[in-house]
């Protein structure tokens, strides 16, 4: 199951894209293009996958938070860099 944060980050063209996404994950569709920041159900540590990683078994059977979504890796990367920032204070 597929929840999604109040305040879901976007990268500047997820943005213009979000809901269409949103929907596509949530019905269980597998969508090409994007990463899916989400908070990972076993170590509670955020993380970045390809959207389509979601579509596989192992992420179908446990609850995934997503808490944001990149067009890029370059964007998981940054907004991952900046949460590592905030908790360790860097």
């Amino acid at each position: 199951m597929i929840e999604f944060e109040k305040a879901l980050y976007t990268s500047p063209y997820a943005a213009s894209h979000r809901k269409d996404i949103c929907d596509r994950l949530k019905r269980g569709e597998m969508v090409l293009g994007y990463f899916a920041l989400y908070i990972n159900p076993e170590t509670g540590m955020p993380e970045s996958i390809p959207s389509y990683m979601l579509h596989a078994k192992y992420y179908k059977r446990q609850k995934i938070r997503i808490i944001g979504l990149a067009e890029n890796y370059e964007y998981a990367l940054r907004y991952l860099a900046h949460a590592a920032g905030r908790r360790y204070g860097k």
